[in-house]
Formats: C-alpha cells, structure tokens, sequence
C-alpha cells in the first residue's frame, strides 16, 4: 500500500510546525528531538570529546611511526637492487653513447667530412646518420684541401671568377703600348 500524499510546501516557505521567519533548511532551524536524547549530561559528552581527540592524535602518531618503519625497511630490502638497477642504466647509457659516437665516425669517413661536422649528424640508428652524413657531403661538395698542401692561387677577375677571362691581359697591354709608339 502507499503512504497517502500530503501536500507539499513551496521550497521557500517554513514547514506548517515551524515558526514564521524562518525557511526550510536554514541552520538555526531546532530539531524535534535532539539526537542525543533526553538525558544529554554536559560533563560527560566534554570528556567523550577529550577522549576522542586524543585518540585521534595518537593514532596519528602510531601512522606517521609505521610509515616512517615502513619507508626504512623498504630502503633497506631495495638498497642492492637500486644499486644493481642504477648501474645497469648507466651501462646501458654509455654503451649507447660509444654506439652512436661509432655510427657518427664511421659515417663521417665514409662520406669525407670534416670533424667540425660529427655535430651535425646526430643520432639514432646506422641508416639515419649514413643519411645524414650523405646529405651534408652532397651540400658541401666542394672540393677539400688535403691537410698540410698550400692550395694553388688561380686569380681570376671580373663578376664570375670561374669563368675564364676572353681577352688576354698581358696581350691588351702589349697592344695598347704598340698604338702609343708613333
């Protein structure tokens, strides 16, 4: 069976026992029946409250206490793996460094580079610095000069100075001295 509907009030307005002024919900609201009860003694309720409080307090001495244990003896049983896995990484670490360091070298020969360029190749797997090596040797294809020869002066004028010029200076001037004679 269902419980009979009752009329209900408008959210704003005070319950039908309640006294006026006052809206549903508000915190000066009194309670029918206080949830202690009737035999509510003061003295009491202050030292359950006392109690209370310092149960919490040890409670959260004990916690900080059993974290603190359980952090050392964490430490203590994971010491000689951390230092096993410490050292495991930094071998790998270097032995991907001589590994690359290797690549970068092998490719700097391969291709003719300089030393200036090892920088520039980078890292990463065989085929990637070969690549790399690659198009900077196409980029910088001029020729090198073996270390310890004085290149050859090859003096040229004009606006493009591979271009040989067409006509032959010593033999202008030649010409020119040869008009000046009359």
């Amino acid at each position: 069976m269902t419980a009979p509907a009752q009329p209900q009030a408008d959210p704003g307005q005070a319950p039908a026992g309640a006294p006026a002024g006052q809206e549903v919900g508000a915190p000066d609201a009194p309670a029918e029946t206080p949830p202690w009860g009737t035999d509510f003694d003061a003295e009491r309720a202050w030292k359950l409250v006392q109690n209370l409080r310092a149960d919490k307090e040890r409670a959260a001495q004990e916690r900080d206490t059993f974290r603190q244990k359980a952090t050392e003896y964490e430490t203590a049983q994971m010491t000689e793996a951390e230092k096993a896995a410490a050292a495991l990484a930094e071998a790998q670490k270097t032995a991907e460094t001589s590994t690359t360091e290797v690549l970068r070298l092998r490719a700097l020969v391969k291709h003719g580079l300089d030393e200036e360029d090892l920088d520039l190749l980078g890292s990463g797997t065989a085929e990637e610095i070969d690549a790399r090596a690659a198009r900077l040797a196409a980029r910088s294809s001029a020729p090198k000069t073996p270390a310890g020869r004085k290149p050859q002066e090859r003096l040229r004028g004009g606006g493009d100075p591979d271009v040989e010029p067409a006509v032959d200076p010593i033999r202008a001037a030649d010409q020119i001295r040869a008009r000046n004679r009359y």
